[in-house]
């Protein structure tokens, strides 16, 4: 067994060296086969080959080759970011220059940048803000009263129209009106002010109101971290950003262009910018 173990960490040892020896570890790589597989069956450690103009398939860290890395789609970045042996890559990006083999680091969905970013959006849909937990107390006295009242309407109608006192048509009644024709008009004033008062809008309005609102956001590129900060969105005036921040759309286009005359004594032609 002993034996067995020290075997076992010779071949980790091995692995480890040739990992950080990449010159090494393209010859090693070059001479195994390629095989295509479901992105459902990468492991954690797995080598994995991307090729120029695929997609990285999970989150990982290159160990072998050097290529330019579209992650527009994460920080917003317009141009593609150089990696190297050693840098980290993000899942769903994408490898724009040359073929480069990556280990990966985090073979769950669930553990990947993209479902962090899913989750903080969930979260944010599900937390309730101040203003949502102050309508849910006004809620929870609003709503029973307006059902009280309700019934309380439903009652007093009843007893006026089954004590002769009222008529349904106006005005005093000599007799007793038919049992059936008072209780539904007494029932439809009774629900006349439970849906005037419309109890159910005061507790649905804001939930609501935060879910379109971190959905169309999502679908601009814009993310919340929780309802409190949505909330606070809307009380801002004025919004700083550091030097580092990316302001892009991730999407560079020519919006103008200007003809420059070339030097006299250079030829005729004309240079674009």
């Amino acid at each position: 067994r002993g034996g067995e173990e020290k075997k076992g960490s010779s071949k980790d040892d091995a692995r480890k060296k040739n990992l950080k020896n990449p010159a090494l570890l393209r010859k090693r790589l070059s001479s195994y086969p390629v095989t295509s597989i479901s992105i459902h069956l990468v492991q954690t450690g797995d080598i994995l080959l991307v090729k120029r103009g695929a997609a990285i398939p999970v989150d990982g860290t290159i160990v072998c080759g050097r290529s330019g890395v579209n992650q527009g789609m994460v920080t917003g970045e317009a141009m593609p970011v150089y990696k190297k042996e050693g840098d980290k890559v993000i899942g769903g990006t994408t490898n724009m220059e040359e073929h480069i083999y990556m280990q990966s680091t985090c073979a769950r969905p669930s553990e990947s940048v993209l479902s962090k970013i899913v989750k903080m959006v969930q979260d944010a849909q599900s937390n309730k803000p101040p203003i949502q937990a102050l309508a849910d107390r006004v809620a929870s006295v609003f709503v029973p009263t307006v059902v009280l009242l309700s019934v309380f309407t439903f009652l007093v109608w009843m007893l006026l129209l089954e004590s002769g006192y009222v008529a349904m048509g106006g005005g005093m009644m000599d007799g007793k009106a038919a049992s059936h024709d008072a209780f539904l008009f007494a029932l439809m004033r009774g629900v006349a002010v439970l849906v005037v008062s419309c109890p159910c809008s005061l507790g649905l309005a804001t939930p609501t109101a935060i879910m379109v609102a971190t959905g169309v956001g999502a679908a601009l590129g814009i993310l919340y971290k929780s309802g409190r900060s949505l909330e606070m969105a809307g009380k801002t005036s004025v919004v700083v950003f550091d030097k580092t921040g990316t302001l892009t759309e991730s999407n560079p286009r020519v919006v103008d262009s200007t003809i420059i005359p070339s030097p006299k004594g250079r030829g005729g032609g004309a240079a674009e910018r």
